[in-house]
């Protein structure tokens, strides 16, 4: 391998590294329900995932797993897309609460806003319903008209892409804004991403009882013989 190869290969493990040790340290707070040890790993995501790696859970990924191609080139990335996915279908959505770096920006922005929102219960459900229907304009806009910028609409990597365009920052500051009056304004109404892990963590439980279900209809329509004195299935 030639200096720039070795260089970029050493950069990637890294990296790759850097991921995993945040990934376990976000695993074992979760699992451990400590306050002190959940802000730690926001804001280690914040550090790490954010400012220096600039890595985020977007609805790119999970467009790139439908179409059956890799959600991502680099190893780190890729890693933080398998864990966030598998956590999510094991019914922990450790990335959300633990890893997104947009996501922990907007709880410690919301700590310094003395003034809060209090919505009802019912408006919050209603709010929260938002972000399925704009997850489900994504997937038409994508799949049946090819709008393949339907795919960059969430504002993960303008907020840490200094480069970002001038529309792009305003969103991402704009929901920042929100989520000081509101927690987590974005990832309650708006995000498509956490829509996705949603739904793959309801996916599991539902195909479990749809299981379950099939199999007390099948015991209950199965022939019967009767031995002695009781029944027994065939």
């Amino acid at each position: 391998k030639s200096p720039d190869e070795k260089r970029s290969s050493q950069k990637d493990y890294i990296e790759l590294a850097a991921v995993a040790a945040l990934l376990a340290f976000a695993t074992f707070a979760y699992e451990r329900r400590r306050r002190h040890l959940r802000q730690a790993a926001l804001l280690a995501s914040v550090f790490v995932l954010g400012l220096w790696l600039n890595y985020s859970l977007n609805i790119q990924h999970a467009a790139s797993i439908l179409e059956l191609s890799s959600p991502a080139a680099a190893l780190g990335l890729l890693l933080l897309v398998v864990f966030a996915i598998v956590s999510a279908l094991a019914h922990r959505r450790i990335y959300c609460h633990m890893l997104c770096p947009y996501g922990a920006l907007q709880e410690f922005i919301y700590r310094l806003v003395p003034y809060s929102l209090a919505p009802s219960r019912r408006l919050v459900r209603m709010a929260s319903r938002l972000k399925y229907l704009i997850l489900f304009g994504i997937v038409i806009l994508f799949f049946a008209f090819d709008y393949k910028a339907a795919l960059t609409a969430e504002p993960f990597g303008a907020v840490f892409e200094f480069s970002a365009s001038k529309v792009a920052m305003a969103f991402a500051v704009a929901m920042l804004l929100a989520s000081g009056i509101y927690k987590r304004f974005f990832c309650r109404c708006i995000c498509p991403s956490g829509a996705c892990l949603q739904l793959a963590a309801q996916a599991v439980p539902t195909l479990r009882r749809s299981k379950a279900r099939t199999q007390e209809t099948s015991e209950a329509t199965a022939p019967e013989t009767q031995q002695g004195g009781g029944w027994r299935d065939i």
